[in-house]
C-alpha cells in the first residue's frame, strides 16, 4: 500500500508541471493576443482620425452650375470659420515699397 501511495504520488507529482507547462504557453498565447487585439484597435482609431483630417483637407465643391451664354461654374464650398474673413487692403492704402511709416 505504501508502494502504490509512493507511485501515486510521484506521478501525481511529474504530471502537475506537464499540466502546468502546458496551460502557460496558452496561457501566454492568449494574453499575447487580447495585446495585439488592443494594439490593433488603438492603430484603427488613429487611422480613422488621420483619414478624417485628409478628407476634410479635401476641398468641396457645390453642384456645377451652367449659366445661360453656357459657361460652366462649380464653386467650392466655404469651410466654416469662426471668424468672418478680413476685407483686403487696396493696393494704394498702405506705404509703398521702401518708404517709412510713422511709429
Amino acid at each position: 500500500m505504501k508502494r502504490i501511495l509512493t507511485v501515486a504520488t510521484l506521478v501525481l507529482t511529474l504530471a502537475t508541471p506537464v499540466q502546468a507547462a502546458e496551460d502557460g504557453p496558452a496561457a501566454e498565447a492568449e494574453k499575447l493576443a487580447r495585446e495585439m487585439e488592443q494594439a490593433a484597435r488603438e492603430a484603427a482609431k488613429e487611422l480613422m482620425g488621420v483619414l478624417t483630417l485628409f478628407i476634410g483637407r479635401i476641398p468641396q465643391y457645390e453642384a456645377p452650375e451652367i449659366l445661360d451664354n453656357g459657361d460652366i461654374i462649380i464653386r467650392r464650398k466655404q469651410p466654416k470659420t469662426a471668424e468672418p474673413p478680413q476685407p483686403r487692403e487696396k493696393p494704394g492704402n498702405g506705404p509703398r515699397n521702401g518708404e517709412v511709416t510713422d511709429l
